[in-house]
C-alpha cells in the first residue's frame, strides 16, 4: 500500500508527462479517487489499496482523454454546480458572462419572461431563474442526452424552469410574438475547420453543441431575425460568440433592426458577447 507522497508524487509526475498538470487537474482527480484532496493527506499516510487503485483507474481515464469536468460529473457555473457528462456541453466561465448580461437587463422588470436557447446543461437559464425567481423561464434544447442533464440540474437547482425540446432552427413558431423580455443564446459558432483543427481537444464533448456550419455563424443568421418578433418591444437579445465575430454578429443584428447593440468583453478583456434591443416602435 503506497504512502500517501508516493501516490501524489505518482499522480503529478503522469500528468507532467502529458502536459495536464496543474492544481486544479490533480485536486478533481484525488477527489474523485480518494473522496479528499492531496492538501490534507499527510505525507506518510498510507492509502488502502483499493482507494489507490481507483484513483489510478481515474488518473488513466484522464489520460486517456476524458474531460475532467465529466470524470468530476460536476462542474462549478457562477454560484452553483451543474451535473455534466458525455452528451452534454461543458459549461465555461465566459458563458457565466452571458447569464450576468441577461439578469442585467432585467433589473427592475416585474415576472420577466426569458427564452433561453440551445440551453444545453441548462446554466445560463438556470442562472437567471436563481437570479430572479419571479421570472418565467423557458429553456430550448434539441438533443436528447442533454436535455437530460438539463431536467435533472433544473430539478436540483431552481423550480418552475420550463424545458422544451425542439429544434432551434424551427422552434420559433411554437412561441407567441411581442412574447419576451429576454432571450439567449450561447449557440454553436466553432468553424468546421477549426473543429477539425482541436479535434483531440473538443471531440469526448458533442459535436452539434460546437459546430456552426462552415464559417460558424449558420445559427446566428438564423436566430437573429426569426426569434425578434418573439421578443417585446425594448426587449433584448443576448448571444454569446467566439472572440473573432463580434462584429459580424453585432451588423446582422443592426441589419435585422435591433438597436442599441452592444458587445460585450469578457475578464480576459475579449468581444464575447453581442446585445441588442427591439425598440420601442417600428419593427
Amino acid at each position: 500500500m503506497p504512502a500517501a507522497a508516493e501516490l501524489i508524487r505518482e499522480v503529478r509526475a503522469a500528468l507532467e508527462r502529458a502536459g495536464l498538470y496543474n492544481q486544479n487537474e490533480i485536486n478533481v482527480l484525488f477527489e474523485c479517487g480518494l473522496g479528499k484532496r492531496p492538501g490534507v493527506l499527510q505525507p506518510d499516510e498510507i492509502i488502502d489499496q483499493a482507494a489507490a487503485d481507483q484513483l489510478r483507474q481515474v488518473l488513466a481515464r484522464r489520460l486517456g482523454g476524458e474531460p475532467l469536468q465529466y470524470i468530476a460529473g460536476r462542474w462549478p457555473f457562477l454560484d452553483f454546480e451543474l451535473e455534466v457528462g458525455p452528451g452534454v456541453l461543458i459549461p465555461r466561465p465566459e458563458t457565466e458572462q452571458l447569464a450576468q448580461q441577461g439578469v442585467l437587463r432585467l433589473r427592475g422588470k416585474d415576472a420577466p419572461r426569458v427564452l433561453d436557447l440551445c440551453s444545453g446543461s441548462g446554466c445560463v437559464a438556470i442562472a437567471i431563474k436563481r437570479a430572479l425567481p419571479e421570472a418565467e423561464v423557458s429553456a430550448l434544447e434539441l438533443s436528447q442526452q442533454a436535455l437530460e442533464y438539463l431536467r435533472r440540474n433544473a430539478e436540483a437547482l431552481c423550480g418552475g424552469l420550463r424545458v422544451i425540446q425542439a429544434d432551434v432552427l424551427q422552434a420559433q413558431s411554437l412561441f407567441a410574438q411581442d412574447y419576451f423580455d429576454l432571450i439567449t443564446a450561447n449557440p454553436p459558432y466553432v468553424t468546421r475547420s477549426d473543429y477539425q483543427e482541436n479535434l483531440r481537444e473538443l471531440e469526448r464533448e458533442p459535436e452539434m453543441a460546437f459546430v456552426g456550419g462552415e464559417d460558424g455563424l449558420m445559427f446566428y443568421r438564423h436566430i437573429i431575425p426569426a426569434y425578434l418578433p418573439l421578443l417585446r418591444r425594448g426587449g433584448w437579445m443576448a448571444l454569446e460568440t467566439g472572440f473573432d465575430q463580434t462584429e459580424t454578429v453585432a451588423e446582422m443584428m443592426k441589419a435585422a433592426g435591433y438597436t442599441c447593440v452592444e458587445v460585450v468583453c469578457d475578464l480576459f478583456g475579449l468581444p464575447r458577447n453581442v446585445i441588442g434591443c427591439r425598440p420601442d416602435g417600428g419593427v
